[in-house]
């Protein structure tokens, strides 16, 4: 069965709905944008796995922005403006990480990520982690141990694949649904 393309007015009743809080409306609108969005990021960032989590911070933020959408803008140019954010504030923050990791302790590592930090930006992270952790509990394992290797402890593809005896495919598979399903808990568990 052919996919239909949502007119606008499809896509304005979405936005409304999403608006007034309709949670479903808006999975409608990250369906809709999702590709669209994470091939822009892709040819920016030249990384898929980095391309795709910053689309999903792109989506967590428009969701929690959505109030102040103003319909005399295209909801593509909205959102492709946020995910244009989104990928600037992901290079600026790795273009900092790029220091020398030799002979680091884990207290010069926590300093270094929070340095630029105030405190009350320093809770917040802190309660984003604690709320991450929550949210990781609940997924499946299937999907849990998938996101733990490559996010935790920064396995690549291959050795996720190698360490689950599973082929690649089916480990981006798993590590997209499973992004998917934190998005939808996420979004839930803002309400």
């Amino acid at each position: 069965m052919p996919s239909i393309t949502p007119t606008s007015a499809q896509i304005a009743v979405w936005v409304q709905q999403a608006q007034n809080g309709d949670h479903t409306a808006f999975s409608q609108l990250m369906k809709r944008y999702k590709e669209g969005v994470m091939a822009h990021l892709q040819q920016r960032l030249h990384n898929l796995s980095d391309a795709e989590d910053v689309t999903m911070q792109a989506f967590t933020n428009a969701f929690e922005k959505i109030a102040t959408y103003s319909p005399q803008y295209q909801f593509s140019t909205w959102i492709y403006n946020i995910a244009n954010h989104c990928c600037t504030d992901f290079e600026r923050k790795h273009k900092d990480q790029l220091v020398s990791i030799d002979n680091l302790s884990d207290k010069d590592t926590y300093n270094a990520q929070h340095a630029d930090k105030n405190p009350e930006e320093t809770i917040i992270a802190e309660q984003d982690i604690a709320l991450t952790k929550l949210l990781l509990s609940k997924l499946s394992p299937t999907y849990r141990q998938v996101i733990e290797l490559r996010y935790l402890h920064e396995f690549a593809y291959e050795e996720i694949a190698k360490k689950l005896h599973l082929p690649i495919g089916t480990v981006k598979t798993r590590l997209s649904r499973g992004k998917d399903l934190l998005v939808k808990m996420l979004v839930n568990s803002k309400v």
